[in-house]
């Protein structure tokens, strides 16, 4: 993984593994497990040793994160199969601390297994690191800015080091950073004016010494160019409205606000509305239920807000296959977001606290749904599902089980509400925005914009126009699937050798493996041993 980079761990390991395979004899089999995001056995017991020993060899250090547990889950099923009567394994790797913790409460496996783990010498040696970056465009008056966070983590003895902010290849920021008495991880900003109509990519770099695992020491970002949407509004929320104004969404929502009882009206030569956004006490109209159907047929968008339920709302929402079960009712303080998917492309930028905590969200009263055909990405304390995506229907539908409304929620109120209901119309859109920051060795899943017809994508360093394709896969069923490369850094993807820029992926080292703090003798392992007398 990429700690084990630190001092050239790396590189001693995989000579002791070398010489061990060369200096084998016929009473001895050896095997071995390679630890990345997925482990994988690099050389098995049948092997000759000299083959194994050229596979280890060939091996680069890596920058992803691997788990102990299912590390040793691989070598202990590898064992069962053997013929050997004395079982042995050994961990050549650094002993990571935060490693052994995420493996300590599982059932015990390891039955007749000796273990060797690593001695460890230095348990904390001095690391800088950078983590997390997050980038997003504002909009204030005409001008479209760019805001990017990204954290600084620093441990050992530390004083200085030296930031450098650059984005579309000009330098925004260099700054010398004081860390002495300063908090392990600090979080950076950086702001500067861009074109909302082109990407905005670049990385952010740090420098500082003693440093003991430089490869974490760069973060790229990139953020996709703005297509002005469309929003159709049916709500009596002022706080929704307030939120979809000009002064607010200028640049990436034009809100229309029809009347009830003609919702379908639009000016000569007014283009579509991209999204349908509504409360359902508006459903009792039979004019916007057409007009509800009329956008998830034709392709487009709708965000309905479970505010009301009527025998005539509950008809139509089974037509969506929408079941409303028995009412909640009031929850005296209300509920708290207990559980948010936030590896969906509406939540993922809140993985980070730095644009809001999702755990502050309180909703004081939600109706009961249940959508069979749809994926539930919040859940309430008491575990009923308050937010839904639903793709059963031509155009997607995204379902909230209460209205964005101080009576029911204080989400209106809090930091986290421009952002989410901004991805929210994003997600809703034909073009959904799409995932743009990965871990190494992550898989990425791209789905072709509507009304494109591509046979295969292409995925190269930098600008498609330079060629060296990385990874080239075909289209099925409208989606590219793939591993992204290993290495951190910047990607675009291409369609069909086209040379225009379909997305660029900016792929960052997983924040764990910065954390270089090591256990000598970690508990973990007793508790993954099984007692032979059971």
């Amino acid at each position: 993984t990429l700690s084990h980079q630190a001092g050239g761990g790396f590189e001693r390991a995989r000579d002791e593994i070398v010489e061990e395979l060369n200096r084998s004899g016929l009473d001895t089999q050896i095997a071995v497990v390679e630890l990345t995001a997925q482990p994988r056995v690099l050389a098995g017991f049948g092997e000759a040793p000299e083959d194994a020993a050229a596979k280890v060899q060939a091996t680069k250090p890596s920058f992803q994160r691997g788990s102990y547990l299912a590390a040793f889950r691989l070598a202990d099923r590898l064992l069962g199969q053997s013929l050997g009567e004395r079982r042995h394994v050994v961990l050549l790797g650094d002993s990571q601390e935060n490693q052994w913790s995420e493996g300590l409460y599982v059932p015990p496996f390891l039955e007749d297994v000796e273990v060797t783990l690593p001695e460890v010498t230095s348990p904390q040696p001095a690391n800088l690191a950078l983590m997390e970056p997050n980038v997003r465009r504002v909009f204030s008056g005409d001008r479209a800015v760019a805001e990017c966070a990204v954290k600084l983590y620093h441990q050992g003895n530390l004083k200085t080091a030296t930031l450098v902010f650059r984005a579309n290849g000009q330098d925004i920021l260099q700054r010398e950073i004081p860390l002495s008495g300063e908090p392990e991880s600090l979080t950076l900003f950086a702001q500067w004016e861009t074109d909302p109509t082109q990407w905005v990519h670049g990385e952010v770099r740090l420098q500082g010494e003693p440093d003991a695992l430089p490869g974490d020491d760069r973060a790229v970002f990139s953020l996709p160019p703005v297509r002005e949407g469309r929003v159709c509004l049916l709500s009596r929320s002022p706080f929704l409205g307030t939120a979809l104004s000009p002064d607010i969404m200028r640049g990436r929502w034009l809100t229309r606000v029809p009347t009830a009882s003609d919702p379908a009206r639009k000016g000569r030569n007014e283009p579509d509305d991209d999204v349908l956004c509504l409360e359902s006490q508006y459903l009792e109209s039979s004019k916007v239920r057409e007009l509800v159907l009329d956008f998830l047929n034709g392709g487009r968008g709708v965000v309905l807000l479970v505010d009301r339920v009527t025998p005539v709302i509950s008809g139509f929402l089974r037509e969506l296959d929408v079941e409303t079960l028995p009412d909640s009712g009031e929850t005296g303080t209300g509920t708290e977001f207990r559980y948010v998917f936030t590896e969906h492309v509406i939540f993922h930028p809140f993985r980070s606290a730095d644009f809001g905590n999702l755990a502050e969200i309180t909703v004081k009263r939600h109706r009961r749904l249940k959508v069979p055909h749809a994926t539930p990405l919040v859940f309430s304390d008491a575990g009923d599902p308050l937010f839904f995506d639903s793709e059963k229907t031509k155009g997607r539908l995204l379902i909230l089980a209460f209205s964005l409304d101080r009576a029911e929620t204080n989400w209106p109120l809090h930091p986290t509400f421009i952002p989410f209901l901004d991805r929210c119309l994003q997600h809703a859109r034909s073009e959904s925005t799409m995932q743009t920051d990965f871990r190494p060795g992550e898989i990425c899943v791209w789905t072709v914009p509507a009304g494109r017809n591509v046979r295969e994508v292409a995925l190269r360093t930098g600008d498609p126009t330079d060629g060296g394709v990385i990874v080239r896969t075909s289209v099925t069923n409208r989606q590219a699937r793939f591993r992204v490369p290993d290495l951190p850094g910047l990607y675009s993807l291409s369609c069909d050798d086209g040379p225009e820029i379909e997305s660029l992926l900016a792929v960052n080292p997983p924040p764990k493996e910065s954390h270089l703090s090591y256990a000598g003798s970690p508990d973990t392992i007793e508790v993954w041993k099984r007692d032979t007398d059971e």
